[in-house]
C-alpha cells in the first residue's frame, strides 16, 4: 500500500502527508490567516512610541512570517523541520563565502540600486510614480524611526529586531516556506528560486528598489538549495541587515563619513572601476559557493 510520501525534488529527504499542490493552498491560506491576527494584534499594540513600532515590527515577524510555515509544515510535512532545512548546520565554509560575496558585491549592488532608483514612468503615469516614491520615503522614514537614537544600546536593539529578527522571519518565510513548496511543485529549482524571490521583493512593495532585492533573494534562495540548510540564507540575510542598520547608525552618529550604500555608485572613473572589480569578485565567489555547496548537502542528506 502506498503511503505517499514523496521526497522533495531540490535533494531534501523531507515528505509530506499531502499533495505539493494542496500544501502551497494550505500555506496561503495559513499565511492570510496569520496576516489578519497579525494586523489585528498589531492594531492594539499601536505605533505612538518607539517601543510601541518595535514591539509591532516583532509581531509582524512572528506572527505574519513565520506562524504559517509553522502551521503549514506540522499540518502537512512528516518531518517538519527536516523539511525546511533547520536541522541542518550551513557549516563555517557555508558561512564564510556567503558573507564574503555579500562584502566584494556592495559596490556593484549599489549600481543596480541607482539604477533602480533613476527609473521614470511616462508623464501619463506621473501621479502614480509620485505616489511610489511617496511611499519609499514613508518605508525609509520606518526605518529611520527602529533605529532610534544614537547609543550603544539602541545598536544592539535594532541589529537584534532589524537584522537577526527580520533574517530569520523573512527566509524562514520565503525560503523554508514558499521556496521549498514551490521546488516540490514544480519540481524545479531555479523556477522556485526566482519566483520566491520576486515574490519576497514584491511583499515590500518598494518598487525602485525592486530589482536588487530580487537578486539579493534569488542569491539567499540559492544559498538554501545548494546547502539544504535554512540557517545559510537566514545568516547571510541577517548579516546583510545588520550592516545596513550598522552603516546608518554610523552616519547618525557622525563618524561613518561615507555611506555604506554610495560604495562604488559615484559619478568618477574609480566608482566605475570599483564596481567592475566588485561584479568580477562576486561573480566568481559565487560560481565557487555553486561548486563546494553541494558538496555539504549531500554529506547532510
Amino acid at each position: 500500500m502506498s503511503d505517499n510520501r514523496i521526497s522533495t525534488p531540490d535533494g531534501v529527504s523531507g515528505v509530506m502527508r499531502i499533495s505539493a499542490g494542496k500544501a502551497l493552498a494550505l500555506f496561503v491560506c495559513c499565511w492570510i490567516f496569520s496576516w489578519a491576527i497579525g494586523l489585528v494584534t498589531i492594531g492594539f499594540v499601536g505605533g505612538a512610541t518607539l517601543d510601541r513600532i518595535r514591539l509591532a515590527v516583532v509581531l509582524q515577524d512572528l506572527i505574519i512570517f513565520m506562524l504559517p510555515v509553522a502551521m503549514t509544515m506540522l499540518i502537512s510535512a512528516w518531518r517538519p523541520w527536516h523539511f525546511i532545512g533547520i536541522d541542518r548546520s550551513p557549516g563555517w565554509f557555508g558561512v564564510c563565502s556567503a558573507l564574503f560575496t555579500l562584502v566584494v558585491a556592495i559596490p556593484a549592488m549599489n549600481c543596480v540600486v541607482g539604477w533602480n532608483e533613476s527609473i521614470h514612468f511616462p508623464e501619463s503615469m506621473a501621479d502614480f510614480e509620485r505616489l511610489l516614491r511617496a511611499y519609499e520615503s514613508t518605508a525609509g522614514a520606518m526605518i529611520e524611526s527602529l533605529l532610534g537614537g544614537t547609543g550603544v544600546a539602541d545598536l544592539i536593539v535594532s541589529v537584534l529586531i532589524i537584522g537577526v529578527l527580520t533574517g530569520v522571519a523573512e527566509e524562514w518565510f520565503f525560503r523554508g516556506g514558499l521556496q521549498s513548496l514551490l521546488m516540490r511543485l514544480f519540481g524545479n529549482p531555479h523556477v522556485a528560486i526566482w519566483i520566491a524571490a520576486i515574490v519576497f521583493s514584491a511583499i515590500h512593495m518598494q518598487f525602485f528598489g525592486f530589482v536588487p532585492r530580487v537578486l539579493l533573494g534569488a542569491f539567499f534562495g540559492y544559498l538554501y538549495w545548494w546547502s539544504g540548510s535554512l540557517w545559510l540564507p537566514v545568516v547571510a540575510h541577517a548579516f546583510n541587515n545588520s550592516l545596513v542598520v550598522l552603516s546608518m547608525w554610523l552616519m547618525r552618529r557622525g563618524v561613518d563619513t561615507v555611506a555604506l550604500d554610495e560604495i562604488g555608485a559615484g559619478s568618477g572613473g574609480g566608482h566605475a572601476v570599483l564596481a567592475v572589480v566588485s561584479l568580477v569578485l562576486a561573480f566568481v565567489s559565487v560560481w565557487y559557493i555553486w561548486r563546494h555547496l553541494p558538496k555539504m548537502r549531500e554529506m547532510n542528506q
